[in-house]
């Protein structure tokens, strides 16, 4: 099994290195192969269930799915269509894709900064699209993640709320969707959906954990953060009891946070944990790979 990472997109008038992607071991994280190098302002890695390498970029309002083979390299343009398009995920069947894109897209304006407000879902034999906008316009969406089954989607809620809801796939609908209650005091992020539940990054005024909760919000398990560390992104292997989970440590103000920064990867697989690898820095500005997806 591999681990897929990308580091930071580049320049957004499209120069700089861009986003490389590669594929680690994860037994250990160590490098295996590097899949492709893409110029964007965002780039999404999906990993099909027959091993290939679904890209989807956004560059200027203009967004490109690609198919790419990691053994051969060999690249496939499946789908060219305007607008920006961010946060994708597959299905676990491999045949549908959904994104988070805005109803007006502002050109170089980097994703997450411009309120994601609008849920697609895209049929990959089809191009059939499904679409639903949120209701409040001080909300903005982010990450997507399947259930098992295929039948619902996860999306974290941005603005006041600092939670998730859930949508149906066949029918998704954003202004009545199904909102999970974060306990008091804390806000829920990130969400990656495996059978035993939705693993949220779980922000407290009494400190970070990973937490598998039901879809409602209740919490059924956590797990404790490393010092100065929080959930920075979770991805789920759809339809799987897995999750990777990566960590940054040393962030905050009081000591001795501040001195010293990290990345961990986790492999999450309730109620275990196992650290697949960890890397520090002295500099909280380092480039370091972010996860995206594994098989």
């Amino acid at each position: 099994m591999y681990l897929m990472v990308r580091n930071q997109p580049g320049n957004l008038d499209g120069t700089g290195a861009g986003t490389v992607i590669t594929t680690r071991r994860l037994t250990d994280g160590a490098l295996v192969d590097c899949v492709a190098a893409v110029t964007a302002e965002h780039v999404d890695p999906m990993l099909t269930p027959a091993g290939d390498v679904l890209v989807l970029s956004t560059f200027s309002c203009l967004s490109r799915l690609d198919k790419i083979d990691p053994r051969t390299h060999q690249h496939t343009v499946l789908r060219q269509f305007d607008g920006d398009a961010a946060w994708a995920s597959l299905s676990p069947d491999g045949t549908r894709i959904a994104v988070l894109n805005t109803q007006a897209c502002i050109p170089h304006c980097r994703i997450g900064g411009c309120g994601l407000d609008r849920l697609q879902i895209i049929d990959l034999a089809t191009w059939r699209t499904l679409s639903a906008t949120i209701g409040r316009p001080y909300y903005s969406l982010a990450y997507t993640s399947w259930s098992p089954d295929g039948t619902r989607l996860a999306v974290q809620l941005g603005g006041l709320d600092g939670t998730f809801v859930t949508v149906d796939t066949h029918h998704p609908d954003l202004m009545h969707p199904q909102v999970a209650k974060p306990t008091p005091h804390c806000t829920y992020g990130s969400p990656g959906w495996i059978r035993a539940g939705i693993l949220v990054a779980r922000s407290c005024r009494t400190g970070n954990t990973m937490a598998l909760l039901d879809p409602a919000g209740d919490v059924l398990h956590s797990w404790p953060m490393p010092p100065c560390g929080g959930v920075h992104h979770l991805v789920a292997l759809p339809g799987s009891a897995t999750a990777l989970a990566q960590i940054s440590t040393g962030y905050g103000t009081d000591s001795p946070c501040g001195t010293a920064w990290g990345t961990q990867v986790w492999q999450v697989q309730p109620p275990t944990v196992r650290t697949i690898t960890a890397t520090h820095s002295r500099d909280p500005a380092s480039d370091e790979p972010q996860l995206a997806g594994f098989w």
